[in-house]
């Protein structure tokens, strides 16, 4: 298991960045958690197999069809979610 924390730039809000997030994490048995943040940014705490973490980082590369991200940052992260994957507001 690999744990990330992942901050998304672009234009990541208001284009349904965060249900695209989970429904791609809910695909791929990743747990944790996506948040949009007052910077316009979305934050993400992940948990999940290491084959499928890099498929779910690629899978936010690109975001959904009217999202545009910039930029991806990923840092490791030493939280394990085991409850699933969900919206944090």
């Amino acid at each position: 298991m690999v744990h990330r924390i992942i901050k998304i730039k672009g234009r990541v809000q208001g284009v349904g960045f965060r249900a695209f997030v989970t429904d791609q994490a809910r695909k791929l048995g990743i747990n944790g958690f996506v948040r949009n943040e007052p910077d316009r940014s979305v934050y993400i705490e992940a948990s999940g197999p290491e084959h499928e973490m890099q498929v779910f980082i690629d899978k936010c590369k690109k975001g959904p069809m009217m999202g545009n991200v910039e930029r991806l940052e990923q840092t490791a992260n030493m939280n394990e979610y085991t409850d699933g994957f969900f919206v944090r507001y």
